[in-house]
């Protein structure tokens, strides 16, 4: 009996030794090196952002922001633009940053630079046009955008709230920016203001953004809340108090000071509204 219960005791004392191929030795083994923790920055970021992509499947956040932009779009419906610009003659106010590269013809503003060309060696490489008439805090902004040859490494888009005037102090200095790049089918919002840890608002993709393929993009603005379509769908919907003013512009580049590569985009039917000259808006 007690040879017995020796052999026994053996027997349990050896099943507790663990053996080299452990499964639990092997979980440990295959759990990944690298986890990413949010920060405290990201926890307790102050301007809520939201990231829409056209889709057909229901989506609540795309509700949201028709929420708000859907009433003021039905509210300037029937009304005409206190702006626009189908480019049909020359004119209409329009001023131009690195001039020799822009053009009116065709019934479109083009934006042509040659591959290989620098714009402005050590400044910047966006080439754009700007218009006074585009200067209300509070408007919906619309227009078409084609991209006929832009290379990865360039975008267009539209600049927003920009201001840039150091006797204004009261207001932060800088702008958004609307970024397109139709050879990589993507999408970004930036604030472009250098108090901004992340300047990244949102991005995406989307199958609207290509080469050779009118784009219609609309802007809605009022106070801290902006929307921005992508062919009549929500694309974009945030919060941002860091720029309550400024003009709005259109570009085509880098930005970077380099060489602009090849630039060919065109631009048409722009319109603007001031929805302080819109009555009945909730």
């Amino acid at each position: 009996m007690n040879k017995f219960i020796y052999c026994l005791l053996l027997i349990v004392l050896a099943s507790c030794v663990p053996k080299s191929n452990s499964p639990v030795k092997q979980a440990v083994t295959d759990f990944p090196t690298q986890i990413f923790i949010p920060t405290k920055h990201l926890v307790e970021a102050t301007t809520p952002t939201l990231t829409i992509a056209p889709t057909d499947t229901p989506n609540p956040l795309v509700e949201q922001a028709r929420a708000f932009a859907e009433p003021i779009l039905q509210a300037i419906a029937n009304r005409p633009p206190d702006f626009e610009d189908d480019f049909s003659t020359s004119g209409g106010g329009w001023q131009s940053f690195e001039s020799p590269y822009s053009s009116i013809s065709d019934g479109v503003l083009k934006i042509s630079v040659p591959a290989g060309e620098t714009t402005n060696p050590g400044s910047t490489s966006y080439v754009g046009e700007n218009n006074s008439h585009l200067s209300d805090v509070n408007f919906v902004f619309q227009m078409d955008i084609r991209a006929k040859s832009l290379t990865p490494d360039l975008g267009t888009g539209i600049i927003f709230r920009f201001l840039n005037d150091e006797k204004t102090t009261s207001s932060p200095q800088g702008y958004f920016t609307f970024d397109l790049f139709p050879s990589l089918g993507e999408w970004r919002i930036v604030d472009h203001h250098t108090e901004v840890e992340n300047p990244l608002i949102a991005q995406g993709k989307s199958n609207a953004i290509t080469l050779g393929q009118w784009m219609k993009i609309r802007i809605i603005a009022r106070g801290n809340t902006f929307a921005v379509y992508l062919n009549d769908q929500p694309l974009s919907y945030f919060f941002n108090d860091f720029h309550p003013m400024g003009t709005i512009s259109f570009f085509a580049g880098n930005g970077t000071g380099i060489s602009a590569g090849d630039i060919q985009v065109e631009f048409d039917n722009v319109k603007f509204w001031n929805l302080e000259n819109v009555p009945g808006l909730p």
